[in-house]
């Protein structure tokens, strides 16, 4: 549809929905002629010079089942009843009502001037068209649905996607394309936040410096905030309970979000949930919190059954509002990345922070021929190299032989696509074939029944690559009451500089330090070091 779409250059609604009306089987045989004929109005032509009428909007072409009343009537002297029967003798074939039906409308053609080959021929086109054909009025819904669609796309991408988001929300693999579709529209996908999170997907003003960098002027500024009920395991009840509490105080640390919600609807499974998803992220490390969580919930729960039966302790707690609510617990290292990215796909459906086939296939870029999302049915026949992560497997026996194949679904960061093992490569590669092994494969694009797929020819797994310097680690010490401004630069000089060394931020409190390993690698020169020695010295 988007192939032929492109061919016929639509500026009107009626060409909207003649394709609507056209892209399915039988009719979908007069796609070319329509769009040549709308390109080239000196090819228009009709089958009877009558049929001009109510046909000149779709260039003589019999498009929908109003045409076939209209030339029922009109040519072949139907009244509106018989016209109907014929409609519905053609769509439900019944062969009884279909032979009464062919004989009476070739009569009726022959007795209003049209000769009998001419009136068989007429006959044979809407018997083609007829047992698909789509009403005007349908193909009007959907047509100005399709133009309102593109519109909003078009001129207010972040507000259609998000909206798009939400509705897909359910569903992984629309929500994954989703987020590809954004990257290629320079939208950012921000994770999900305890404080900043609605329910759904929304719209949030962002830096403009944040926005990626695609030179589209109308991002700028806005990004899509992932919503709460993205998240695996995270119920109605339970995002009511949390939206509730926050609107009386936005949660200040790990440790009040805990005493402040309601822990019999958001329990500990919910917690660990939003944990792993990243919602918590603003107030420390993930590891550190699912080591705590336990002994946190129990203060909480004890001090939210004193709070409700009014009781106190024995001399009264001692401590003020901000300290009952900060986090006092010792740092633990941070989870490996490889670790918080499996627990983002279990409980999102999608990597989000990074995609681990991103750090697999840096120093292969060059033999990727795609990445998965700019497949179309275009690709069909092309020889196509992909790199990815098997997301699912199928194993099926052949009828010849008995013998084993394989139905995959490999995914890059951008989309997914089925993978097709036949036998013979099965046999040999077999132990690739498991998910959540990063793999390449080389084979051809299939375009069968408008569902494109890859036939595999060779396929062999993707290992980190190995080299001494990952092993590096690089030591930041943050000194006390360093102001967030600065905090942020370093933090986007560090991301712009993509390198081997695993970076560990020492930031001092003035009582215990917190130590955080972060997620990514980093390429450390005198420059860096400068830079961010710089930052540190201007605070």
């Amino acid at each position: 549809m988007t192939r032929y779409l492109v061919e016929l250059k639509p500026n009107n609604i009626f060409d909207i929905m003649a394709m609507v009306a056209l892209y399915r089987p039988g009719p979908m045989s007069f796609i070319p002629e329509y769009i040549k004929r709308r390109h080239n109005p000196k090819l228009v032509k009709y089958f009877d010079p009558r049929m001009k009428e109510y046909l000149e909007a779709s260039y003589g072409i019999i498009t929908y089942q109003d045409d076939v009343l209209y030339t029922a009537i009109n040519i072949a002297g139907y009244n509106w009843k018989e016209a109907d029967k014929l409609r519905k003798a053609i769509g439900k074939k019944i062969p009884e009502e279909m032979e009464k039906q062919h004989e009476k409308f070739v009569k009726g053609c022959i007795k209003k001037g049209m000769t009998e080959e001419r009136a068989e021929e007429l006959f044979s086109q809407i018997e083609t068209f007829a047992a698909y054909g789509f009403n005007k009025a349908h193909a009007a819904s959907y047509g100005m649905v399709a133009y309102w669609t593109a519109y909003v796309k078009a001129h207010f991408p972040v507000e259609y996607m998000s909206a798009l988001m939400t509705a897909e929300a359910t569903n992984t693999d629309k929500l994954m394309e989703a987020i590809g579709e954004c990257e290629k529209l320079g939208i950012r996908v921000l994770p999900p936040d305890i404080n900043e999170s609605l329910t759904e997907f929304t719209v949030v003003s962002i830096k403009k410096e944040d926005q990626l960098k695609t030179g589209r002027a109308k991002n700028e500024g806005k990004a899509i905030r992932f919503g709460l009920n993205g998240i695996k395991n995270v119920g109605e009840a339970a995002l009511e309970a949390i939206l509730k509490a926050r609107n009386k105080n936005p949660f200040q640390s790990f440790t009040h979000f805990i005493q402040a919600v309601n822990l019999q609807k958001v329990n500990k499974k919910v917690v660990e949930s939003l944990i792993k998803a990243g919602a918590l992220d603003r107030f420390g490390s993930r590891s550190t919190f699912l080591a705590h969580l336990p002994q946190a919930r129990d203060i909480a729960i004890k001090l939210q059954k004193e709070k409700s039966t009014g009781q106190v302790g024995l001399f009264g707690s001692q401590k003020s509002e901000q300290e009952m609510i900060k986090d006092t617990f010792p740092e633990v290292t941070e989870m490996p990345l490889a670790e918080m990215l499996k627990y983002e796909k279990e409980l999102l459906g999608v990597y989000l922070t990074d995609h681990p086939i991103k750090n697999l296939t840096k120093n292969i870029e060059s033999q990727l021929t795609h990445k998965i999302i700019s497949l179309s049915v275009n690709s069909a026949g092309q020889r196509v190299v992909l790199a990815g992560i098997i997301a699912s497997v199928r194993l099926v026996n052949t009828k010849k032989n008995n013998s084993r194949m394989a139905f995959a679904s490999l995914e890059d960061e951008t989309c997914a696509v089925d993978l097709v093992i036949f036998p013979r490569l099965y046999k040999d590669t077999q132990e690739l074939w498991q998910e959540d092994t990063p793999i390449l494969i080389t084979g051809r694009a299939d375009d069968r029944e408008d569902t494109l797929s890859v036939i595999v020819e060779e396929a062999k797994k993707l290992e980190p690559e190995k080299n001494n310097s990952s092993d590096k680690i690089f030591k930041i010490t943050i000194p006390h009451n360093t102001p967030k401004p600065i905090m942020t630069k370093i933090s986007d000089l560090l991301k712009s500089n993509p390198g081997n060394y695993q970076i560990i931020i020492l930031i001092k409190n003035g009582k215990a330090d917190k130590i955080i390993n972060l997620p990514y690698k980093v390429a450390v020169s005198q420059k860096l070091k400068d830079k961010i020695g710089k930052l540190l010295s201007s605070k």
